[in-house]
């Protein structure tokens, strides 16, 4: 049982960068979206020389890709956890291994920051949304994007709709993950003091063979004896699995919305 007074949090147990098949776990959600964060980041302007703050960084697919558009511009990869972390061959990278939550890292005037993924996963959400924004200069960009179960309740696949649902359930009660926390965006942002705010909404197709079907497959294999733990009947969940990876699977399931706005220009004296 978790402790009141110490929760288990994202990465303690549950999804450690060590855990077996974690590395492709987290690639498959990758892949499932990366198009689509790109793009976000391509709307905002992200140009050469800027100095960006990728929170959260994981395998640094992100942050590879910020090196290589801002170059010769700054990167700060941050991580609980970069033993995933692959900055191979770009030296305008620093990896900096800090708790977001816990530590008080000397982090400001960026450019941009970024963070995917990670909101949704720490209790301490919203007041680490506002410190985000603190570390943007003058005119910089927040973008933050996060889950959401737009259509699993309403898929064609009863094991599905009842795995998922147990899945949900059981993440936030372990570690306090929030499968729809995006849904309360844009209005963190704007209380932050940002201004141009908007959110944008990316909801990926599940078919067998796709990054978002392999992501839910190796989640739901990886929390198999937590979620029967749960009273989930393992036909069940067998049920969803076998769904998910056949040839005739075509289906809805979690997207991602995401937020950004912009730190006020300071006033000219």
């Amino acid at each position: 049982m978790t402790s009141t007074t110490n929760p288990e949090r994202y990465g303690d147990r549950l999804f450690r960068h060590s855990n077996e098949g974690e590395d492709k776990r987290l690639g498959a959600l990758t892949r499932a979206f990366h198009a689509a964060s790109t793009a976000r980041l391509t709307a905002l302007g992200v140009q050469p020389g800027w100095r960006c703050l990728d929170v959260g960084a994981g395998t640094g697919v992100i942050s590879r890709w910020l090196a290589g558009t801002t170059a010769p511009g700054q990167v700060i990869a941050l991580d609980r956890d970069t033993g995933l972390l692959d900055t191979a061959g770009l030296t305008n990278i620093t990896v900096l291994q800090a708790d977001v939550v816990n530590d008080t890292p000397d982090l400001a005037g960026f450019d941009l920051v970024h963070a995917r993924f990670l909101l949704m996963h720490l209790r301490e959400r919203e007041a680490l949304l506002a410190k985000l924004a603190t570390w943007l200069r003058p005119g910089g960009w927040l973008l933050v994007s996060d889950a959401a179960d737009l259509a699993t309740p309403t898929s064609t696949s009863p094991a599905l709709r009842t795995t998922i649902s147990s899945l949900w359930k059981m993440l936030n009660d372990s570690i306090g993950m929030e499968i729809n926390y995006s849904r309360v965006y844009p209005r963190p942002l704007l209380n932050a003091g940002l201004t141009n705010v908007d959110i944008g909404v990316d909801l990926p197709v599940v078919r067998a063979g796709s990054p978002l079907a392999e992501f839910l497959t190796e989640h739901l294999v990886g929390v198999r004896s937590q979620l029967l733990e749960t009273g989930l009947h393992p036909d069940i969940l067998d049920d969803a699995l076998t769904y998910l990876n056949a040839a005739d699977t075509i289906d809805l399931t979690f997207g991602m919305i995401s937020a950004w706005g912009q730190r006020p220009a300071e006033a000219s004296p």
